[in-house]
């Protein structure tokens, strides 16, 4: 490989240091007169909205406009919240009035303005009280009835789905168990904390369209939801997407696109919203807080003979959710061998801030609860962390509880470079003091949806210059520089030769979103295949010219040659008719002016439908990515302060295209880790948010 598989110094990495780059909130000098929306949210976690007055924030100079729940469009998204509230909410900091003023601070001014009368209902804060057929509150009342949403009737009034797997025989396994262990785990609610936080412009245009530019994902997905949302025809709405500062699933879910539309419609001008952080903790989704029960029954040996799990997912208040916690509780079945598996996951809402996708859709936060659970089982057997995991690993070629064939794993190839790194059987040096270490691994597999289709365009020029066109997101992880690679590989150039342009619904190309780490997959595969289709293109018009055939041709720095005559090639740009008067330009070939245009086209094949009473098929996800750890800590015995020694990760992750970018997705994997097991956690009191 020339550029494959190689460390190629990212497109974006001097912009971005010089500060060139330009995120949603740089483009704000762009629109003078621009704006400025800010949002008036609700002090109750759940309450009737008995009355609401703007009529003297509009009167206040400066303000353009002051919309209620009553302004928005009726219909709903499953993608997104409701706009704004309408008759009650049901959490604290979800909006119920927006303004759009002259600046932020008359927009500031005129929320002070607006008068809410409420009147406080019962609310549910904990995800076990909430999955009751009789619980404390009904979080949604209207929850499967929305217009515009797939329709369906809850089991119980806050369960927005429920997934069960039934795979052999539990009670058998559990008869035949010499060790029965039993537990409960629960991780908190936390934030993606994304540097960049959810950013967007509109502006109105004279036909009555709009212009968008949003850090938002997937730019064509935003667009079929506003033209659905506000009824707009396809050809009057643009979605643009410049770079986005993270989202780590935070930006799956639209809540700044739909209102910062609703104002630059009603204002007919430009609009933007950006929230603050504190709106990010409050109103933005958060981390899927997880409750997770497992029993295990294990032979003297080791041997895992049946597990039974319940995995309680908490949405929190989302409104239209499908969420039936099926993506979460993948994270037990893709590892372990276990012939007798009983699972059911739910989703459940709570008058909490509406959650989501967060790094896994859930998965970590089960994969930890399994991984616990396996220490315990461990020191119960009396096996090591590894010996017990190495005897119940899946291998390639055996199904798991799902009934898909495992085409791929390394997990324990990773659990044993970690435990050889972090010399694992060797005990920690203890200290005098308080303060006392240890080591300890883990391992884990999270799926991958094969949902999606991702186009590609590439243009090769009169001048033998490479263009790519693309509509996968770039947060961050470098994928801009990752498939102008894949380009360059193709055409076998310099990747400083491949111009990449990315998101623009006007521009590039269908793609649905970069999420579930599938954009070099799905992305990826399109490019090649539109690199070939244009090479393909390049092989006819340079056959005619050579008088060889097509299959005969090979290239190689922008020239193309006949197979072992390399010094003997044709340039691209020698390919192009010049235009002349004396010659027909209807004629076929290629000509100056008009680049070589290629399309690839790429979908992962499809899942294939479960069964409702067994939750059994042979395609559940397009795949699992597997990773182990392992950590040396110190804790002190008096204060509980922790210390984190030293992390050893190994990743199952296929062919790097980038590797050393690939270390760069593991080190800020580590780094978010840590996060979440010990410094981060959302407080309530009241269903009120105490540290935001």
């Amino acid at each position: 490989m020339m550029v494959v598989g190689k460390s190629v110094p990212r497109l974006d990495a001097l912009d971005k240091v010089l500060g060139r780059a330009q995120f949603t909130a740089d483009l704000h000098r762009q629109f003078p007169g621009m704006l400025h929306a800010k949002v008036l949210r609700s002090p109750h976690a759940h309450a009737r909205i008995v009355s609401i007055d703007v009529s003297r924030a509009e009167q206040l100079p400066g303000v353009r406009a002051a919309v209620t729940g009553r302004d928005c469009p009726g219909r709903v998204s499953w993608m997104a919240p409701r706009i704004l509230a309408l008759d009650e909410v049901i959490w604290a900091g979800q909006g119920v009035a927006a303004v759009a003023a002259e600046s932020p601070e008359i927009a500031e001014d005129a929320l002070e303005l607006i008068h809410v009368t409420y009147e406080e209902m019962p609310a549910v804060f904990d995800v076990e009280e909430a999955i009751k057929k009789n619980p404390p509150a009904a979080v949604d009342r209207g929850l499967g009835r929305y217009k515009g949403t797939p329709q369906f009737t809850p089991e119980a009034p806050n369960i927005t789905g429920h997934y069960k797997l039934r795979a052999g025989d539990v009670e058998k396994g559990f008869a035949q168990a010499d060790v029965i262990l039993e537990n409960r785990f629960s991780t908190s609610r936390i934030s993606h904390s994304q540097l960049e936080p959810a950013s967007c412009i509109v502006r109105a245009e004279p036909d009555g369209g709009i212009t968008m530019w949003t850090n938002g994902q997937g730019v064509h997905v935003i667009k079929a939801l506003l033209c659905d949302l506000f009824q707009l025809p396809g050809a009057k709405v643009r979605v643009i997407n410049p770079y986005q500062g993270g989202s780590f699933g935070n930006r799956l879910r639209f809540y700044v696109e739909p209102l910062t539309t609703l104002l630059a419609l009603r204002t007919r001008a430009t609009v933007q919203l950006t929230y603050s952080r504190r709106e990010m903790y409050v109103a933005s989704p958060t981390r899927l807080p997880v409750v997770t029960y497992i029993k295990t029954g294990a032979k003297r040996d080791g041997t895992i003979v049946a597990q039974q799990m319940k995995v309680i997912v908490d949405n929190g208040a989302s409104y239209a959710c499908l969420q039936d916690g099926r993506a979460a509780g993948s994270g037990a079945v893709c590892v372990y061998r276990i012939p007798n598996f009983f699972m059911d996951t739910y989703g459940v809402n709570t008058n909490t801030p509406w959650a989501g996708a967060y790094r896994g859709l859930g998965t970590p936060q089960v994969n930890w609860a399994v991984e616990s659970q396996m220490d315990m089982l461990g020191e119960k057997l009396g096996m090591s962390p590894v010996e017990l995991r190495r005897k119940n690993v899946l291998h390639k070629g055996e199904r798991n509880a799902y009934g898909e064939k495992v085409e791929s794993i390394g997990v324990m190839e990773c659990l044993e470079k970690v435990a050889r790194e972090m010399k694992l059987e060797e005990p920690c040096v203890q200290e005098p003091g308080p303060w006392q270490r240890g080591k300890g691994v883990a391992m884990g597999g999270k799926q991958n949806t094969p949902r999606g289709r991702s186009e590609a365009e590439v243009l090769v020029y009169d001048d033998g210059s490479v263009e790519l066109l693309i509509s996968c997101d770039e947060q961050g992880m470098g994928a801009e520089t990752v498939l102008a690679q894949i380009t360059a590989e193709e055409f076998k150039i310099p990747v400083e030769r491949v111009k990449v342009t990315r998101g623009d619904t006007s521009v590039t190309p269908y793609d649905t979103y970069s999420a579930s780490s599938f954009t070099v997959y799905n992305t990826g595969n399109a490019v090649r295949l539109a690199c070939k289709d244009a090479i393909r293109q390049l092989f006819l018009a340079a056959a005619e010219k050579m008088e060889a055939s097509p299959d005969d041709l090979e290239l190689e720095m922008g020239k193309i040659f006949v197979r072992g005559s390399p010094h003997s090639g044709v340039a691209f740009a020698d390919l192009f008719e010049p235009f002349a008067i004396f010659i027909d330009q209807r004629r076929t070939g290629l000509k100056k002016g008009t680049p070589v245009r290629a399309r690839g086209i790429f979908a992962p094949s499809p899942a294939i439908p479960w069964d409702k009473e067994s939750g059994l098929t042979p395609k559940m996800w397009n795949w699992f990515q597997y990773n182990a750890c392992g950590v040396e800590a110190a804790v002190n015995m008096e204060t509980g302060e922790i210390k984190l020694l030293s992390a050893v990760i190994a990743a199952d992750m296929g062919f790097p295209i980038n590797p050393k970018m690939c270390e760069g997705q593991i080190e800020g994997g580590l780094g978010m880790a840590i996060g979440a097991s010990v410094l981060e956690e959302y407080i309530y009191e009241n269903g009120l948010m105490t540290n935001s």
